[in-house]
């Protein structure tokens, strides 16, 4: 007796390539049903959401404002993280302008206590004082001093003359200006 031989069946060998998904065309994402919804999508709890949400009290975005309350995690939140990257860039330099701004005063404040600076409204009342002293003593030469010491003199005894009460011009104006700008007990040497 013969037996029948059945058909074969083909069997379809499973080739070492993975399978791959057919590509769905992504449908877009529609807004948040619920509070769990949008924490999901923000990468947060639903509590902080909440903490966010009774703080600006009726000022927070609504429920379907993924960007909005994207904006209020970015300059709320400890967790720069949870922002978008082009947000947590825009922070990092904003921090990093207030670094420099900061740390500019505080060496500035430093400068101040050593010494090294001068502040404008001090150097500005110092010049008007020495200023001053100076114009009230070219007076007293011009109007007092001057007429009587050079009445009958020749010519070379008042260039002379002219000479000295000069010196002694430049000298009163720079020492007014060293006595006002540099404060009693300093030494009067430039710093670098």
């Amino acid at each position: 007796m013969k037996l029948k031989s059945s058909p074969k069946k083909s069997v379809k060998h499973h080739s070492s390539k993975p399978h791959r998904p057919v590509k769905r065309r992504e449908q877009p994402k529609a807004p948040p049903s619920n509070w769990s919804d949008l924490a999901r999508l923000l990468g947060v709890s639903r509590q902080a959401l909440g903490v966010h949400k009774n703080r600006l009290g009726p000022d927070a975005p609504g429920l379907t404002d993924v960007d909005g309350w994207a904006m209020v995690l970015a300059a709320h939140d400890s967790r720069e993280g949870t922002a978008p990257k082009a947000i947590r860039e825009k922070i990092a330099r904003a921090r990093l302008r207030l670094l420099r701004a900061a740390a500019g005063r505080e060496q500035l404040k430093l400068r101040k206590e050593r010494g090294e600076t001068l502040d404008k409204f001090e150097v500005g009342r110092a010049i008007g004082k020495t200023l001053s002293t100076f114009w009230n003593q070219i007076a007293r030469l011009f109007e007092t001093e001057l007429p009587g010491e050079l009445s009958g003199m020749a010519a070379p005894k008042i260039q002379a003359y002219l000479s000295t009460v000069s010196k002694r011009l430049q000298s009163g104006l720079r020492d007014g200006l060293e006595a006002a700008l540099i404060p009693q007990g300093q030494p009067n040497t430039p710093t670098k």
